[in-house]
């Protein structure tokens, strides 16, 4: 995407189109009066009317028979304007960028409306743009069909006074729109394409291409390190299961920060085995590691002064002659053993012992994300994160990350009291608590692996890591949650 910055109005700028915001309750905004004007009062007569309220996500598009500089107006409702936040603003440049892209066209402004008085410049360039990237994602790599159509080519962010500002927040969103959409492509491959060898070898030369320094351990490494929670789960499979490790800085002072990305290329729950139905959507399983895989990539190229392990266990979960059977008992990196009574719940299996490994290689502050458990979905739908950890500072800091870059985020309860719940009789612990407290009882068995003086928060985004259906802003498909997320958090413990 060619992204360009202008010390000029917007309005004077030729391109296919312009987006302009209209706003709910309001008059034709005073900065389209002149255009207003050169379409001789037709935009005075359509705001307002029942084609354009302004109700958040409504659209007209206007043809301006050469009597301005760009070819059409693309006039998007933004609600009511107290209600406006950065989030919104993100989504409607995610669904211009979806009209641009259906209508081929080649070239899009962001008009002076977009540019909301009261509220960072660079932060709504850094909004726009980001999300404007990420709604241009195409889902369709595996269809055979001709894919000649044109696609939007060129952003133009413009302001006489503002340039610098649109500059830097315009970069940033094109750095963290494209490391979302990293992750949301590898969510999207297929588990025959991307199985653990695979997508460690493509982490791998996607980090190396960005600077980065990347390890990764085999399933026999893996088992001189005594990992018998991540080989346990991925036995079953004739894929053998990958560790990649990747480092970014090395700044002497700098607290060490581990990102955790649960990383099940395909889970078919394996002896316990899932229902078939919908089981096509378990090659998203992986949906934390990709997030990780981003957060790093984004990393690299940001550049803030903090140092950052992103450690990504990946495992294929099937069932076969070899694979972990209910009641089998073993024994994770740190020496913990763990009775199996479900070999559906995997995840918490492959990331203890990635959580163990992170903290012998420095990490003093973890956030692990991962698509855990369906009871989260159940609690909080397809619209929040469950956040779990501590100490409370730690969580405090982790979601307000999340909430600063749009993502929502909710806390659940660790009490002790849910510790009763995965208690074994033959072993340190059970690896599923049964019916109640679902992704509680999945953080408490992670927190089983955690030092106490190592701050975590454990995030759930079983609910939030795919979309079910198009939304304006974004296609079905992959949301490259945490990505954006993580990037914060690390630049904020960077800034100290």
């Amino acid at each position: 995407m060619n992204l360009q910055t202008h010390a000029s109005k917007a309005a004077e700028i030729p391109a296919d189109a312009r987006v302009e915001l209209v706003f709910q309750d309001e008059p034709l905004p005073e900065l389209l009066a002149s255009d207003d004007s050169s379409l001789s009062g037709l935009l005075s007569e359509l705001v307002g009317s029942p084609e354009m309220k302004g109700k958040a996500h409504e659209s007209t598009v206007l043809h301006t028979q050469g009597k301005l500089s760009t070819r059409r107006l693309l006039l998007l409702g933004a609600g009511k304007r107290d209600e406006l936040t950065l989030e919104r603003l993100g989504k409607l440049a995610g669904q211009a960028a979806r009209a641009a892209q259906r209508q081929e066209w080649k070239s899009l402004v962001f008009g002076g409306t977009l540019l909301v008085a009261g509220m960072d410049v660079a932060q709504v360039a850094e909004a726009l743009v980001g999300s404007a990237v990420m709604g241009l994602m195409s889902l369709d790599t595996y269809k055979t069909e001709d894919q000649s159509k044109a696609t939007l080519e060129t952003m133009v962010l413009a302001d006489p006074s503002r340039q610098a500002a649109l500059e830097s927040g315009g970069k940033r969103g094109l750095v963290l729109g494209e490391a979302a959409n990293t992750a949301r492509s590898l969510v999207n491959e297929p588990g025959n394409d991307l199985y653990p060898a695979a997508m460690a070898e493509k982490v791998k030369a996607l980090a190396e291409g960005a600077g980065l320094s990347v390890e990764v351990l085999t399933a026999s490494q893996m088992r001189d390190k005594g990992m018998g929670l991540l080989l346990a789960v991925g036995q079953g499979s004739d894929n053998e299961p990958r560790l990649v490790t990747i480092r970014y800085g090395d700044f002497e002072g700098k607290p060490t920060l581990g990102f955790v990305g649960k990383g099940i290329t395909f889970d078919s729950g394996g002896i316990s085995l899932k229902p078939g139905l919908g089981m096509q959507d378990m090659k998203t399983d992986m949906s934390g590691a990709a997030a990780v895989a981003g957060a790093m990539l984004a990393l690299a190229q940001l550049k803030p002064q903090v140092n950052v392990l992103g450690v990504i266990p990946m495992a294929e979960n099937m069932p076969s002659g070899k694979a972990t059977r209910p009641g089998d008992v073993v024994r994770g990196m740190n020496g913990k053993t763990v009775e199996v009574v479900n070999t559906d719940a995997e995840g918490r299996m492959i990331l203890a012992d990635a959580l163990v490994h992170a903290q012998e290689l420095g990490a003093t502050h973890i956030v692990d994300l991962a698509t855990l458990t369906g009871a989260c979905v159940v609690a909080l739908g397809h619209v929040a994160t469950g956040a779990m950890g501590k100490p409370q500072e730690w969580v405090d800091q982790v979601m307000n990350a999340s909430r600063a870059v749009g993502e929502k985020i909710w806390q659940l309860p660790i009490y002790d009291e849910y510790r009763e719940l995965i208690k074994s009789e033959i072993a340190d612990m059970e690896n599923a608590g049964g019916r109640w407290a679902g992704p509680i009882t999945g953080a408490w068995f992670l927190k089983e692996f955690v030092k106490d003086e190592t701050a975590w928060v454990h995030l759930d985004i079983a609910g939030t890591a795919t979309i079910e259906s198009d939304v304006p802003h974004l296609p079905k498909g992959a949301s490259g949650v945490g990505v954006r997320a993580l990037v914060r958090l690390a630049e904020e413990i960077a800034a100290g």
